[in-house]
């Protein structure tokens, strides 16, 4: 009698535990995330990586904790435009495009640039809508290896100081030979050629010419997100970009989401 009602015991207790089992594909395995996470998941917005891509800022004096503080000022002031480039940055093209940030009330800019011994060479005016300057071919001439300055003035109702200027040193000797090589091999204009030749720049840490090259990629591929994240890479390595960098990886991260 107690040998059966063991046995009785024992059917019933496997009979509960195989019944608290879940059957062969009736349930999701826990440890796998939900459809709809794993959705959001590949939509959710690239994170902000930067890589180290020092270099690009030659000047030793620079510290990269004193970014440009442009908060200050009275209430109605004009604020001077940051300048978006190193304190001492190199350029390979000998019409290098300048960049700058606004500054409220402009009604134009003043771009001034200067030779290595503060004599100013050039001036144009820009209209203040437009925060960029391509240096003419009818310009005075820039030389391979020589380094000048420049600063952009906004021309208001009221007198704005410039901003302190920037230098640009154009590259020369063995350096320049070595970009000219490597760009023998990315003449077209095809995506892949022009996307080659930024990344050529970005290896020389060539900044006027990266963020000049990047910046027309973009305008061209305006729903490209890796476009958008390769520039950001580059503002994220100056103070003054900072606020670029951001913008740039936020558009990307708006175009991953729209493509999914």
């Amino acid at each position: 009698m107690k040998c059966r009602f063991l046995i009785v015991f024992l059917a019933t207790a496997c009979f509960a535990a195989a019944a608290q089992q879940p059957s062969q594909g009736s349930s999701p395995d826990k440890s796998q995330p939900p459809a709809a996470n794993k959705a959001a998941a590949d939509k959710a917005p690239p994170k902000k990586v930067v890589a180290d891509l020092s270099g690009f800022e030659l000047d030793p004096r620079k510290n990269k904790s004193q970014g440009l503080q442009i908060g200050a000022g009275s209430r109605g002031a004009t604020i001077p435009p940051a300048l978006y480039a190193p304190s001492l940055g190199k350029a390979y093209g000998l019409q290098p495009v300048f960049f700058w940030g606004e500054s409220t009330s402009a009604q134009k800019f003043t771009f001034r640039l200067y030779d290595s011994n503060d004599d100013e060479i050039y001036e144009q005016d820009v209209d203040g809508k437009v925060h960029s300057f391509t240096y003419p071919s009818d310009a005075p001439a820039l030389k391979s290896g020589a380094t000048y300055s420049w600063t952009v003035q906004a021309i208001a109702a009221q007198l704005v100081e410039p901003p302190e200027p920037v230098r640009i040193t154009l590259v020369a000797g063995a350096e320049r030979q070595s970009i000219d090589a490597a760009l023998q091999n990315a003449k077209s204009d095809s995506l892949a050629d022009r996307m080659q030749r930024s990344q050529i720049f970005v290896d020389h840490r060539l900044w006027y010419d990266a963020i000049a090259i990047y910046t027309q990629l973009i305008a061209d591929n305006r729903n490209n997100p890796e476009l958008y994240k390769q520039r950001a890479q580059i503002y994220a390595q100056l103070p003054e970009t900072q606020r670029l960098a951001n913008q740039d990886m936020e558009q990307a991260g708006k175009l991953q989401v729209a493509v999914h």
